[in-house]
């Protein structure tokens, strides 16, 4: 038992057990199935990255691109959504292999051509922040033009949405 409490990770999980209870007897309903419910799916996609940037630190790795990835998956699924192309489940299988995907060419990118997982995710980072921002702003330019009553007349501005 001793080794065990000796470990930062039993630190770690007294503590937050402490703060569980402590805020259970401050508002009660924290520990109900409902707000359980809220907390895993409100945190269901950090949770999903923690489980590959794991591994990828398993193998001595480094990988910052990844939020850059869950924005140029998330603009995908916003993008497609709002066009109605796939079901719901069909989407859900679809973005986790676009993820997939993109995380497999970094991993490529690495493995084929020896360079540093730190540039190769850097390049990533920086090629990925680009498109969604790009997707966003036409897809804000097409929300403004489209709700004017002057579009299609010429007489409407293409102005992006703060």
């Amino acid at each position: 038992m001793k080794k065990i409490l000796a470990k930062r990770e039993a630190t770690l999980l007294i503590a937050i057990l402490i703060v569980a209870a402590i805020t259970t007897v401050i508002n009660p309903q924290f520990l109900t199935p409902f707000n359980l419910i809220n907390i895993i799916s409100t945190n269901a996609a950090n949770a999903i990255m923690a489980v590959g940037m794991t591994a990828v630190l398993i193998v001595g790795g480094i990988d910052i691109s990844v939020s850059a990835q869950l924005v140029t998956v998330g603009v995908l699924a916003g993008k497609l959504m709002q066009m109605q192309v796939l079901n719901v489940f069909t989407m859900f299988l679809a973005f986790f292999i676009i993820g997939g995907l993109l995380g497999g060419v970094n991993g490529t990118l690495v493995s084929k051509t020896n360079l540093p997982p730190i540039i190769v995710s850097l390049a990533m980072n920086w090629r990925q922040r680009f498109w969604p921002e790009e997707a966003a702003k036409s897809t804000a330019r097409l929300l403004v033009c489209s709700s004017s009553p002057y579009w299609g007349t010429g007489l409407t501005s293409t102005r992006y949405l703060p």
